[in-house]
């Protein structure tokens, strides 16, 4: 063969350890973008970030109205997952 024919590898599965430390920098990476963790397992979290206008209107409804004004919402969420391979997934 060639000098410039190399074969494409093939993707290679990731250890517990290393699919674990790229999750925690993808957790870490929504965190410093405003998310929160909401829930988590190994190696899949459910990310929440409050609209801040709609924060707003929801805490006067609520002082102002009635418990009933919380069901408003205003959260945005997303799921937030790595692969076998160590590929970062979003789901918003």
């Amino acid at each position: 063969m060639g000098a410039g024919s190399e074969t494409p590898s093939r993707p290679q599965k990731k250890t517990t350890e290393e699919r674990r430390a790229l999750f925690a920098q993808a957790v870490a990476d929504e965190e410093r973008h405003g998310w929160r963790v909401e829930s988590q397992e190994d190696f899949q979290a459910v990310m929440v970030r409050r609209r801040r206008g709609i924060y707003l209107i929801q805490l006067l409804l609520t002082a102002l109205m009635s418990p009933q004004a919380e069901s408003i919402g205003g959260d945005k969420r997303e799921i937030l997952s790595v692969d076998e391979y160590g590929n970062t997934h979003l789901l918003r």
